[in-house]
């Protein structure tokens, strides 16, 4: 009987296994897809999102090295079932993997179990591996809510290299060679693959722009470099206002920054004026700074898409938008000279990843607050009368990729909306009015006589409570918790497309209005 769980409506469950609930498994193909089942009843009965550990492979094996590669051994159907846990997630079968054999190793597997303490009373792991083990689950169910941190802000003096640029020159600083300049290069590298892989680097630093930048220029020894700082404030204010004024270039919050600074009094008037940053208690050895950054662990993600890789590209680009706006005489004339083209289409397996990102991650023009997994977007597309619509938008600045989707099922004779989602990053286009333009288009073509949508309200997306008022949707009910329902008549709705708007639209959907 799971009434008790039911009415509880868990957002996560964790399965919490260990490695001995898994040696008895006939091959690791069937044990995968035994805990599959379980995952598929979590999210299609509960709603949930599911989190599997995968299993340690214990150090103790009377096999010795040949439990690697005997097909018999314990250990190497372990990581059989490891790398099918793996795969698992790769092909979003339904579950977040926690990586209990890597955190186990970060531990040290001598000390990850209590013998004593799992024969006394079935504990796992050893107390002393819990607050480690709470940190990674903590740090992936960040990443599940769409929580992890976006950008790293970087001091410079200290902390990317030795020494003060103002005072001890291109030559004087420390970086690179052997000693502390090597610590300050490899955490540089550090910091570049973290670019690489889709986290937005910004340089706050008390320093004349002019000395602050010449490293990044000139120093043969700099492995990051000038064009891989999304925003670079290099100046003698202080540095909570930076921070804001980061976060703002960027457009994200401030509670997204993970801020890196040598000095400790900096690092304390920043958790002090702006608790919401994660601050990064630096070592006073450089040689710890990649340890203690990794350690935060608030970049985990769920997925890295080409959007993600592609972000810091597009926000150097909006430097170039604001120029063109100073010098346009009017907002039509700027949004006229961005050349912009937006391609509409529907869901489609090749943009999934992207699609399910969305609707995890974004918070603040999100007018639902629905979470998802791929796996449960794969089904709704798989019914004929689900309707889904992607926004993807380029100017003459650049790609900013897929940024807008809206999702929802035909039902009695309307089209009720799910959710609609979009990156800030686009606000202020007019991309709103024509998703709409489309929205209605194919709601008339289905037969549909109505569209309806709800705005649920969540701790950040205020921004979008007036947005169905402003496009002509009437408030039909209102709860007590500030949820809203909304509809638009089609018999009278007129939604046009802003004119600045290229629209390539090929959206073609089987859904019928039912």
């Amino acid at each position: 009987d799971d009434a008790a769980l039911r009415e509880f409506k868990p957002d996560l469950i964790i399965f919490a296994t260990d490695w001995r609930s898994a040696v008895q498994a006939h091959s690791a193909a069937d044990h995968v897809n035994e805990l599959a089942t379980l995952w598929s009843i979590c999210r299609e009965r509960y709603g949930a999102a599911v989190i599997q550990w995968n299993y340690e492979v214990p150090m103790l094996d009377p096999m010795g090295r040949f439990g690697r590669v005997h097909t018999a051994a314990r250990n190497y159907l372990l990581h059989a079932i490891n790398a099918e846990l793996w795969e698992s997630e790769r092909t979003s079968r339904g579950a977040f993997i926690l990586d209990i054999d890597g955190i186990a190793s970060e531990f040290g597997k001598s000390r990850w179990e209590d013998h004593a303490a799992w024969e006394i009373s079935r504990q796992y792991p050893s107390a002393g591996a819990v607050p480690l083990l709470a940190r990674h689950a903590a740090a992936l169910i960040r990443g599940i809510r769409g929580l992890s941190s976006k950008c790293l802000v970087l001091d410079l003096d200290n902390t990317l290299w030795g020494g003060v640029i103002g005072d001890d020159g291109l030559e004087g600083i420390q970086l690179g060679g052997t000693g502390s300049g090597a610590s300050y290069k490899l955490f540089q590298e550090y910091v570049r693959d973290l670019k690489r892989r889709g986290v937005l680097l910004a340089v706050c630093s008390k320093n004349d722009h002019a000395n602050a930048i010449l490293p990044f220029q000139q120093h043969p020894e700099m492995l990051l470099k000038e064009e891989d700082i999304t925003v670079f404030r290099a100046n003698w204010d202080p540095k909570e206002a930076n921070l804001r004024a980061i976060a703002e270039a960027i457009n994200i919050g401030t509670d997204a920054l993970v801020f890196i600074d040598d000095n400790p009094a900096e690092r304390a008037r920043i958790r002090q004026t702006m608790p919401e940053v994660e601050v990064v208690e630096l070592p006073a050895n450089p040689t710890a700074y990649r340890h203690a950054l990794h350690d935060a662990l608030r970049f985990e993600a769920t997925s890295i898409t080409e959007e993600d890789l592609l972000r810091h590209q597009s926000i150097r680009a909006n430097a170039q938008r604001e120029e063109l706006a100073t010098s346009a005489g009017s907002p039509e004339a700027y949004l006229q000279g961005l050349g912009m083209r937006v391609t509409v289409e529907r869901f489609t397996p090749v943009n999934l990843a992207r699609i399910v990102q969305l609707i995890n991650k974004t918070n603040q023009f999100n007018l639902a607050g629905v979470r998802t997994s791929e796996s449960e977007v794969r089904g709704w597309m798989e019914r004929d009368n689900f309707y889904s619509q992607t926004i993807r938008l380029t100017d003459r600045f650049g790609d900013f990729g897929l940024t807008g989707i809206i999702f929802g099922f035909y039902e009695e004779g309307a089209l009720r909306l799910r959710n609609w989602l979009m990156s800030c990053r686009i606000l202020g286009r007019g991309i709103e009015e024509c998703m709409l333009a489309n929205l209605v288009k194919h709601a008339r073509a289905a037969g549909a006589n109505s569209i309806e949508a709800q705005y649920i309200p969540t701790p950040k997306n205020g921004m979008v409570s007036g947005l169905y008022p402003r496009l002509g949707f009437e408030a039909v009910t209102k709860t007590d918790d500030g949820n809203v329902s909304y509809r638009l008549d089609l018999t009278t709705a007129n939604t046009p497309a802003p004119p600045w708007l290229a629209i390539d639209d090929s959206v073609e959907t089987n859904a019928v209005a039912q």
